[in-house]
């Protein structure tokens, strides 16, 4: 995870992944948000109040040319390093993005990550009308549709790949 993005995210990975509140807590309330700058677009749906609880972080560095998707979610039983589709769905649209397990220390947990491929198709299923439905190794994460189209719209007018 080495591009150097812009605010709320440029620390995301060194941060833990998403969880449910403590017992007794309200459980979190999250959103999709985007951001652009210095030649990077992030689009994530997370928690708006910290960086410290996203889901899912899609990032375009035009100016280094790579793009990255970060399926934050604890992936139990796996190891790092270990290969890991990330596949995505909504209404008849699918797609699988080759990725790998990957840690965060202070946690431990296990997540998924892709790196290097064409954002377009990705930005097409995240049109399609309805919630998207991630399958990252055992865990399926699913992504509404609420607030997602303005956000991937300032996304999508941002990233210059593909």
């Amino acid at each position: 995870m080495r591009v150097a993005v812009i605010g709320f995210v440029s620390y995301l990975c060194l941060t833990g992944p998403l969880s449910a509140g403590a017992a007794g807590e309200p459980e979190p309330v999250y959103a999709w948000m985007s951001e652009s700058g210095d030649g990077n677009a992030s689009l994530v749906y997370g928690s708006p109040e910290t960086a410290e609880d996203l889901v899912f972080i899609l990032i375009c560095g035009n100016s280094d040319k790579v793009t990255e998707l970060t399926v934050y979610v604890d992936i139990a039983g796996t190891e790092i390093g270990e290969k890991v589709d990330i596949e995505l769905a909504a209404g008849d649209t699918k797609l699988a993005i080759g990725g790998a397990i990957s840690t965060d220390e202070m946690s431990g947990f296990h997540f998924a990550v892709a790196e290097n491929f064409k954002i377009k198709p990705v930005v097409a299923l995240l049109k399609v009308n309805g919630a998207v439905t991630v399958k990252t190794g055992g865990v399926i994460t699913e992504l509404p549709e609420k607030g997602r189209e303005p956000e991937l719209a300032n996304f999508a007018g941002a990233y210059a790949l593909d």
